[in-house]
Order: structure tokens, then sequence, then C-alpha cells
């Protein structure tokens, strides 16, 4: 068994020789994986806080569908610049009012019967307040943005 360098990967490698055979390509991935865990328990404490943005209005740089968790479900992710940040934000929820309260959600796709986006759901609350017809009509929109419960970054819609 020996361990070497992997310059392309940038990681140390485990070669196991059993005979004139070579390990499997999964047992060497086990292998990787248990590397880089054992670089983490090697990793000391920063001198950097985290960088907390506060709320303000942001310009809508990019808006996307991406897939997300175990169902790949649609959701809308806006690449946006913050005047705070130095580097683009991601925002996929939208704080909107509905029937007199005030809710949290996020930008999910969810489709009519005629493959429309659902009327009354928050993405669809949330293109109407900013006059967007669609998701593509948000590039270049202006929002104010405020936090939800839990400290993350939400596009202000009403």
């Amino acid at each position: 068994m020996t361990i070497s360098y992997d310059a392309q990967r940038g990681c140390e490698k485990l070669t196991k020789y059993g005979g004139n055979k070579k390990m499997e390509t999964n047992e060497i991935q086990e292998t990787n994986v248990n590397l880089e865990e054992n670089e983490d328990l090697r990793t000391r404490i920063g001198t950097k806080e985290k960088q907390n943005i506060q709320p303000a209005k942001v310009l809508i740089a990019e808006a996307k569908i991406e897939q997300v968790g175990a169902n790949n479900t649609k959701k809308v992710v806006c690449t946006c610049t913050h005047p705070n940040a130095t580097e683009h934000i991601k925002i996929s929820g939208v704080k909107y009012e509905k029937k007199g309260q005030l809710l949290v959600s996020g930008l999910w796709l969810n489709k009519d019967e005629d493959n429309l986006i659902q009327k009354g759901s928050a993405l669809a609350n949330f293109l109407t307040f900013l006059g967007a017809e669609t998701i593509e009509n948000l590039n270049g929109k202006t929002c104010e943005t405020i936090t939800d419960d839990k400290g993350y970054l939400v596009f202000k819609g009403y």
C-alpha cells in the first residue's frame, strides 16, 4: 500500500496493489474522502468572522431556475448585486402579503394545468409586485431585501 500525491486532483491518493491488481475506483474515491476528512480534522480556527449582510436594495443581475433537493424541485434563484457585498449574492426567497398576513416562502416554480405559474403562489406574488410578467423579466429589476426568521436575506415583496 502506498500513499502518493495526485497533482491533478491536488490531494493524496492511496494506491493498493494486490498481486498485479490495483484498487477499484470506488475504493480509491472512498480513500480520498477519508483523507479529506482527516485534513478537516487538522483545520485551525480562522481569523475572519462571517460577513452579515444587512438588508438593502439589491439589483437582480440574473434570475435562473435551479433544481434543488432530493426531488429536484424547481426554484427561482436570483443572483444579485448588494451595495455592501464585494461579490454577488443569491436570493431565492420572498416575504410577501397574502390575505392580510406576511408569509415567507421560497420562490418555488409551481405551474397550473395550463403550464403557467400558479396564481397566488409566492413566485406569482413576487413577479406581480415587481411588475414582471415572466421570470426572465426579473433581470435588471431592483428590490428591497429583509431578513427572515433565520437571518437570511429574502426579497421584500409587499
